[in-house]
Parts: structure tokens; C-alpha cells; sequence
């Protein structure tokens, strides 16, 4: 979900969140559990709802503060745009295809 006139991302799709949960446990950020918990959590909101601070607040009767502050602060840092990544994965793709073709 998008801001009609910046275009600013209101809400976090799923599959930016799983990315970022996994990233976030591999880094030692989360532990297995916590990031269970998280996605958890994130599948239960509605999609506009979906932000990792009204995750955090969901969690924050199961999940120590000082690890949903680290997890928040991570996010600001290295969150994961996977739909960006695939969307120019796609564009690379289209090109070497449309090369190819071009050389045929």
C-alpha cells in the first residue's frame, strides 16, 4: 500500500517481512522463535497494517523490549525490499531476453 501523492510504501508486504525476519535471525538480531513469533504476528494484520513498529507493539507482550528495539533499529538499517529486488531481477531479465533477440 502506497501514499497516492508520494508514493512512500504505507505498510511492509509479507515478503519483505519474511526476508527481513530471516536476515534478522541469521545476523543473531532474532532468535529462531522470536522471528516464528514476529511473522506470526505480521500474518495475523490486516495488509495496511502491516509496519514492523505495529508488529513490535503486537509483540510486546511476548517479546522483550530490548530485543524489539534492536529488531526496529535493524529495520531502519537493513530491511529487505524483495518485491524491488524480483521487479529488477524481472527488468535484467526482459533486457538479456530482448538482446537475444535482437542478435537472432
Amino acid at each position: 500500500m502506497y501514499d497516492p501523492e508520494t508514493y512512500l510504501p504505507l505498510s511492509e508486504p509479507l515478503v519483505n517481512i519474511r526476508c527481513t525476519l530471516r536476515k534478522a535471525r541469521d545476523e543473531g538480531i532474532l532468535t529462531h522463535d522470536d522471528a516464528g513469533a514476529l511473522l506470526s504476528i505480521a500474518r495475523s494484520l490486516y495488509f495496511p497494517d502491516r509496519t514492523y513498529p505495529q508488529i513490535c507493539r503486537v509483540a510486546q507482550h511476548s517479546i522483550p523490549p530490548a530485543i524489539l528495539d534492536s529488531f526496529l533499529e535493524f529495520t531502519r538499517h537493513h530491511a529487505v525490499d524483495q518485491k524491488r529486488e524480483d521487479a529488477l531481477a524481472a527488468l535484467r531479465r526482459t533486457k538479456e531476453i530482448a538482446d537475444e533477440l535482437e542478435r537472432a
